[in-house]
């Protein structure tokens, strides 16, 4: 599975001005992980990279690490298809790693039925970029292009 975490991280630190703000996950979380069955490279990604506070990287909002938690409980047939919830954009779509796709990261329409248990979610899934990394790349360059 691709993800690109440093290319993320160099994104997020030219965006804000900073590094990002990330914090030491809570104890239980491989639990989490390992119970919705996230592949490894995804669980070490959210291990090592989970945020304290929102960050922006031009038109999307990367969540904080409570967030994602959240997500998963409000629609937790978005992991079981395949698809973790790590942002939003201006309009309202969701920002999601594919994990049955290598990591696919791109947009999940906010305009369907996303929110039903039985919603086909690849329907709805429009990809952008082979990796979490190669998205925020491309995010950044809405700000500089």
């Amino acid at each position: 599975m691709r993800l690109d975490r440093n290319d993320l991280l160099k994104v997020i630190a030219t965006a804000t001005g900073s590094s990002p703000p990330i914090i030491a996950v809570p104890g239980h979380f491989e639990n989490w992980a390992r119970e919705r069955k996230l592949p490894r490279e995804l669980s070490q990604l959210l291990l090592t990279t989970a945020f304290s506070t929102e960050v922006i990287v031009g038109p999307i909002a990367f969540c904080d690490f409570g967030r994602i938690c959240q997500w998963d409980q409000d629609f937790p047939h978005f992991i079981k298809q395949g698809f973790l919830c790590v942002g939003t954009v201006l309009d309202g779509d969701f920002v999601v790693i594919h994990f049955h796709d290598k990591g696919t990261t791109g947009i999940l329409s906010h305009d369907g039925s996303y929110w039903e248990e039985k919603a086909d979610l690849s329907s709805m899934f429009t990809p952008i970029a082979e990796s979490i990394g190669a998205f925020a790349k491309i995010a950044l360059n809405e700000i500089d292009g």
